[in-house]
């Protein structure tokens, strides 16, 4: 990995945690903590990994909070991200998984990702890799 690439992966990470961090209070610091420790440590999915993988992460909310509570969680999450990076994109048009990635490439690309282009992004990702789970 070239430090160039390094350095926007740390920068991603740091803005994903801390908009997961800020929506993950919907549980108060205690719930928050122990959410963290029950993913990491019982589901074996390292915190670093988080935003690599975020199928494995939804999933991992989903198998502690259920799909009700979760998708509570979800879009919080989903929320506080699109502030932080200013996105205009509508949560209800993507998953998480997906939004994440978008979050990724605009912190990489910069400039202003409107929904229109993220549709696009998308539908360009999954004719390129149709097999892919999204």
């Amino acid at each position: 990995m070239s430090a160039l690439s390094q350095s926007h992966e740390a920068s991603f990470q740091e803005v994903f945690m801390s908009a997961l961090d800020r929506a993950m209070l919907l549980l108060g610091d205690s719930g928050r903590e122990a959410t963290y420790y029950h993913i990491e440590k019982v589901l074996k999915l390292k915190r670093s990994m988080w935003h690599r993988n975020p199928e494995a992460f939804t999933e991992a909310l989903k198998q502690i909070f259920g799909p009700q509570g979760s998708r509570l969680l979800l879009n919080a999450i989903a929320k506080e991200l699109m502030a932080q990076l200013n996105l205009k994109i509508q949560e209800k048009t993507v998953s998480l998984p997906e939004l994440i990635r978008l979050a990724e490439q605009y912190t990489r690309g910069g400039g202003n990702l409107t929904e229109e282009k993220s549709r696009r992004k998308l539908e360009h990702a999954k004719a390129k890799h149709p097999h892919r789970r999204r």
